[in-house]
């Protein structure tokens, strides 16, 4: 009795010791669906989309200093107007373009995530490389005045690229890194620019986990094969038990 007793109890030990893994808590923020605040129309509006804030910048400014631009929202996606297209703004270059200047869309979370991926969705048929940047800054934060290559200086990791093929698909992109903020521009790499469009219809991103937090063991497959002998041998031992008192 006591024998059998001290087994299961050693396999319900194994079992709170390894314990199970459980994937991070994932979120996919829509943006071909309504925005749930916005603020301002012209240049420097932004939109909210849950604990999420975009804005909208190009390097419209003097010796290419970023300015802030509009963002707009369509049934594929985030675009962007900038100073140089004030008077044409139609099709294509309402989309995230590096068409003479070089739009930048920015995303400020509330606190911490990994960035997983973005998808774009050109309207029409387009090159769709994109240049992205992870970082950790103020939520008000306002890039006017910096210039891509100073984004680095000032709370931001460095310049990822990312390069596809014409397509009028809709694309995912894989992201990595993990802050508040990520920036996403049509390429700014040299030889990847001039013919970039598309819009940004989606983000995913999953939650940090923190120091505090206890993070499981995944269960090795010799544990459970060891657990499920353990747990037959326990049901064999009740089962013989039974016969004999009968």
């Amino acid at each position: 009795m006591n024998k059998h007793k001290g087994l299961m109890q050693t396999v319900a030990a194994v079992a709170l010791t390894v314990g199970f893994s459980l994937p991070a808590a994932a979120l996919s923020v829509d943006f071909t669906k309504a925005a749930d605040a916005s603020s301002g129309n012209g240049y420097g509006n932004s939109l909210t989309f849950g604990s999420m804030t975009a804005r909208a910048y190009a390097d419209t400014g003097y010796y290419g200093k970023l300015e802030t631009a509009q963002l707009l929202q369509w049934n594929t996606g985030l675009g962007v107007c900038n100073r140089d297209e004030r008077k044409n703004c139609g099709s294509p270059q309402h989309q995230v373009d590096n068409s003479h200047s070089k739009d930048l869309v920015a995303f400020f979370f509330d606190s911490a995530v990994n960035f997983d991926s973005v998808t774009i969705d050109p309207y029409g048929k387009f090159d769709r490389d994109i240049s992205y940047w992870v970082g950790s800054v103020g939520t008000d934060f306002n890039l006017s005045g910096n210039t891509y290559s100073s984004l680095e200086a000032v709370g931001f990791g460095s310049r990822t690229d990312a390069h596809s093929t014409v397509s009028n698909h809709a694309l995912t992109v894989g992201l990595s890194g993990t802050g508040n903020a990520l920036l996403v521009s049509a390429s700014i790499a040299g030889g990847y620019t001039g013919n970039d469009f598309f819009k940004i219809s989606g983000l995913n991103i999953s939650a940090v986990t923190g120091p505090d937090t206890p993070t499981p063991v995944p269960l090795p497959a010799a544990a459970w094969l060891m657990m499920s002998g353990l747990a037959a041998y326990g049901w064999t031992a009740r089962k013989r038990k039974a016969a004999t008192a009968a």
